[in-house]
């Protein structure tokens, strides 16, 4: 994870435990110009390919791992909004016709 967001803990906390990934955050404040350099220096031959750059440059400050029981809760809450999604889409192109007339 990178950029803005990134150095918000409770943002980090969400983003596992809603993609039931762990987050990694990188020591690095200007991640664009790093993976630029990065893949400079694979394209004149610094490195043999983008992995092993990565690998040989990035450092991790911080991981959070998701909570399972967490991210249970938000797959719960995901499948009842497919659901009322589903229930409702029709509705909501008929008022769209509907403010057309206005």
């Amino acid at each position: 994870m990178a950029g803005g967001g990134a150095k918000s803990l409770l943002w980090q906390k969400i983003i596992a435990d809603v993609t039931g990934l762990p987050i990694s955050t990188l020591s690095t404040e200007e991640n664009t110009c790093l993976g630029a350099s990065i893949l400079a220096g694979v394209g004149v031959g610094v490195y043999k390919d983008v992995e092993s750059a990565v690998n040989k440059i990035l450092t991790i400050s911080n991981r959070v791992e998701p909570r399972a029981d967490i991210h249970n809760v938000y797959n719960k809450a995901f499948s009842v909004y497919k659901e009322i999604y589903k229930a409702t889409k029709d509705l909501f192109r008929e008022l769209y016709e509907i403010e057309k007339i206005f």
